[in-house]
């Protein structure tokens, strides 16, 4: 099994976690979290598309939202930069924790 905590960072140094991925057994397990769903009146704080709040989602494969946000199989000079001589999904996102330039969210695994 694995577990990956997802956070936005909404300022300098500060960082909310929005939810749990867990992936057990080819099923993938989203959760928000009690800090998101419990806070106060913020308009940075958004669902994480596809996956509205108020709801376990469960399924066969990786949510589009965080697949987006992975090299896609036919990028091999990714796979090399993240030293992967094959493809695989899970040591994709332990590697590149789902970070872009454009914005500010951020994957981490969890070492629990």
């Amino acid at each position: 099994m694995a577990k990956f905590h997802l956070l936005f960072g909404y300022a300098v140094n500060k960082k909310m976690h929005l939810g749990t991925l867990e992936i057990s057994e080819g099923i993938y397990t989203w959760t928000y979290s009690d800090d998101y769903l419990n806070h106060k009146v913020n308009p940075y704080f958004y669902e994480v598309p596809g996956l509205p709040r108020g709801q376990i989602h469960t399924a066969d494969s990786l949510f589009w939202f965080f697949q987006d946000r992975i090299p896609p199989r036919s990028r091999k000079d990714w796979l090399e930069r993240m030293g992967l001589d094959k493809y695989d999904e899970l040591e994709v996102l332990r590697r590149g924790g789902l970070r872009l330039r454009a914005d500010a969210y951020e994957l981490v695994e969890d070492d629990s």
